[in-house]
């Protein structure tokens, strides 16, 4: 123990040491950069085991609770506090002492105007709802049709406890660990790198097929945002308001109008079924009408803004001070024994998710 105490002592002075980066040798840009991309995947590794360890507990304990009152197995806050107590209360503070271990490189923070903020936000739209409707297809054709989204058991109506968590608390941690810890201490090596490296595990965390291909990359476009400005409040408040958009709107919207009613409007006689519909239920398919227009318009417009974005060339990725040399980034990125764990658990999860 003492032996390896001493030799992370050691590797986290060296990584401390500041030297021009023009007489860093790659063999010394390989080191840091591995031991910075391996404590970042462990600090991940850990921040996933702590929290499935203790929702464990916290299930075990809602059975024997239960059993003195059934009421509590149904109840809107139980699934809650099967994330919120573990991941965020247990896991959350442990992992930000973990990730203390490795450096961080200095960061100067850069406003973006609001106006840009909200151009990222509608960029979103499009990007994930393209990424969202392939990974259903992609399921489905795994499955035979027969997998569903586990998120659609999780998130069914909206309440005080679906808004604290999907919508603040998540996007707060997230943010804070896959974007400020992990970029943080890994950009020095590569903007690109470490931007693929951050959305990858991101995308791999959520251990939801459904989720997977778009969280990737929604992980790519905070990644970017937050190594452009080095302000987190702009990748929370942006990831805030996507979940927002994504859950609260729609599920209130459509808790306007059944899903009966909906059916029968596709029918070929849909003028006859609105005559015999109350006003509450034209409203609520008034309201829910304006809402696919609104993420029609919200998606051209996002397609648009990819488009002049590249034509513009906004998107630039900047020289590192510790750039890796090319034909080693790979390895020393993803071939530690920490991204290894990392691995196996979520592609673990997602399996197990996807088979239940």
């Amino acid at each position: 123990m003492e032996v390896l105490l001493t030799r992370l002592f050691e590797v986290y002075m060296d990584n401390n040491f500041n030297l021009e980066a023009s007489v860093i040798s790659d063999d010394i840009k390989v080191k840091k950069g591995r031991f910075a991309y391996n404590i970042s995947a462990f600090g991940l590794f850990l921040f996933g085991i702590i929290s499935t360890f203790f929702q464990i507990i916290m299930q075990i304990a809602l059975i024997i609770l239960s059993k003195g009152d059934p009421s509590i197995a149904s109840s809107d806050w139980a699934n809650y506090v099967l994330i919120l107590i573990p991941m965020y209360v247990i896991a959350f503070p442990l992992t930000m002492l973990f990730f203390r271990i490795a450096p961080k490189a200095p960061f100067d923070k850069k406003k973006i105007p609001v106006s840009k903020l909200i151009s990222y936000f509608v960029m979103m739209i499009p990007l994930t709802l393209l990424l969202n409707i392939f990974s259903i297809l992609l399921a489905s054709a795994l499955s035979d049709g027969s997998a569903t989204n586990p998120l659609n058991d999780l998130v069914t109506e909206v309440n005080i406890w679906q808004i604290g968590t999907v919508v603040v608390l998540a996007p707060i941690v997230e943010e804070m660990i896959f974007r400020k810890f992990v970029i943080d201490r890994t950009r020095q090596y590569g903007e690109m790198l470490s931007l693929i490296f951050s959305a990858l595990c991101f995308s791999l965390f959520h251990m939801n097929i459904f989720q997977i291909f778009y969280a990737f990359a929604l992980g790519l476009l905070l990644a970017y945002i937050y190594i452009r400005s080095g302000n987190i409040r702009y990748t929370i408040g942006l990831h805030m308001a996507f979940n927002f958009w994504g859950s609260v709107i729609p599920l209130t919207i459509g808790s306007l109008v059944s899903d009966e009613v909906l059916s029968s409007l596709q029918s070929s006689d849909a003028a006859t079924v609105i005559q015999t519909l109350s006003p509450e239920q034209i409203s609520g398919i008034a309201i829910y009408g304006m809402y696919i227009l609104a993420e029609l318009i919200l998606f051209i417009a996002g397609i648009i803004l990819w488009i002049n974005s590249f034509a513009k060339k906004e998107f630039r990725i900047e020289q590192a001070s510790m750039e890796l040399p090319k034909g080693r980034r790979f390895k020393t990125a993803f071939v530690t024994i920490g991204f290894g764990f990392f691995l196996a658990l979520c592609l673990y999860g997602t399996i197990t998710t996807f088979l239940a």
